[in-house]
């Protein structure tokens, strides 16, 4: 993380160059401020670990210059120093809002342990907050409703919150098609720089990404407005790169490392989501597509049967003795294939929530002779005689027709 850095605020430059040349010694990177408002300036430049601060300072008060600094960096641990007993500056400390309280003169080396305390303190508690903040960025991509979505919105989706988990300025998620790199989805990035965006990235991904098969990271940027550093990290599913993460930001240098390891878990994470998105559309393509073909089928197969029925039903006396067989074994066939197909369908239906069963009064004699007639084929190549008792009173249930007639050949065909 390198040498923690100190902000020391205090109105007199000799009390505050001879703590800096003290806390140097230390280890410490030290930067001073005379006022409030140099403070405020110069903690819009860098990020502190541990400050120093007066309460008493020429333009405002070091309490109220705490309570800016910790809107600004909300990780900050801030010491106060005062010449005067003030109750407010000890209640400030008891309530959390500072770290510790010191009177001057003070104990040089009690205020170098705290110092050392304070900055082990504002460690542990940018790693929790950066653990949290990595837990619930994994979380935010993982989210189960992200993989119903659409694979475009998906994309769109995805490439947003690795943005907004970063704090980059814009980016995209390129995907390898044909051996070629194209833009899927993207967050901030204007229309007329995709253009040149995606072909940068292209050949970074040829020279380094896929190459090195890690991370690029990149600090000085040409030729692109505005942007200071760019991070691309490749997509990756079982060895394989199948894309790759860009974004960027404004400020140089502008990625931690923290921010790249999180983006790369992120994008891990994603390659596995989209990928598995992928693949269920292509399956429902797929099933799409053959239910359509099996749809289709069904009304000429319908039409066959009926036209080899018919040819049975007419022909049956003129037919020569080795004919009767073929037309039967044909009229079976087309029957068998029939019923696979609206098995199928039915399946289909069922898995989709879409089965219906047409009921209607039904005549269960007619039904079974309509059975019979489907295996007639059956029964005359196994030399199988099937006898029919019914009773004379049979009741008309309810029953949905083309369905029971399917039932009862599955059955006979099988017994």
């Amino acid at each position: 993380m390198g040498d923690p850095k100190l902000l020391i605020v205090d109105d007199n430059q000799d009390f505050c160059e001879n703590l800096a040349d003290i806390f140097h010694g230390e280890g410490y990177v030290i930067e001073i401020a005379l006022s409030g408002s140099e403070a405020l300036y110069k903690a819009r430049q860098t990020t502190f670990d541990v400050s120093l601060i007066d309460v008493k300072l020429p333009d405002i008060s070091g309490l109220e210059l705490l309570h800016n600094l910790k809107g600004m960096q909300e990780d900050l641990v801030s010491i106060l120093m005062t010449g005067h007993e003030e109750l407010l500056s000890k209640e400030t400390v008891s309530r959390g809002e500072a770290y510790a309280y010191y009177m001057k003169p003070f104990e040089m080396k009690e205020l170098i342990m705290t110092v050392q305390e304070a900055a082990e303190f504002h460690r542990l508690r940018v790693s929790e907050r950066r653990a949290r903040e990595d837990l619930a960025a994994l979380v935010d991509i993982l989210e189960v409703g992200l993989a119903n979505l659409p694979i475009h919105e998906l994309l769109n989706e995805l490439i947003k919150r690795m943005v907004r988990g970063t704090r980059a300025h814009a980016g995209a998620i390129l995907l390898l098609e044909k051996d070629t790199l194209r833009i899927a989805a993207s967050y901030g990035v204007e229309e007329a720089l995709k253009e040149s965006l995606s072909s940068r990235v292209r050949t970074d991904f040829v020279r380094e990404v896929l190459p090195e098969n890690k991370p690029l990271f990149i600090t000085e940027v040409e030729d692109v407005e505005g942007v200071k550093s760019i991070l691309e990290v490749p997509l990756r599913v079982d060895e394989k790169i199948t894309g790759v993460a860009y974004i960027d930001t404004f400020e140089p240098q502008g990625f931690k490392l923290e921010e790249i390891q999180r983006l790369q878990i992120m994008v891990q994470r994603a390659a596995l989501t989209i990928e598995r998105t992928r693949l269920i559309e292509q399956l429902t393509q797929s099933r799409n597509l053959i239910k359509t073909l099996i749809s289709a089928q069904r009304d000429p197969l319908d039409n066959i049967a009926a036209y080899l029925k018919t040819l049975e039903d007419h022909l049956a006396g003129s037919l020569h003795k080795d004919q009767k067989p073929l037309l039967s074994a044909a009229r079976f066939q087309c029957h068998t294939i029939l019923t696979l197909t609206n098995n199928t369908i039915d399946l289909n239906q069922y898995e989709e929530g879409d089965f219906c069963l047409k009921l209607e009064p039904v005549n269960i004699e007619t039904l079974i002779h309509r059975a019979l007639s489907q295996i007639k084929y059956l029964q005359e190549q196994k030399k199988i005689h099937i006898q029919v008792a019914l009773s004379e009173s049979l009741p008309h249930p309810e029953a949905d027709r083309e369905r029971i007639v399917r039932v009862l050949v599955n059955l006979l065909t099988n017994a």
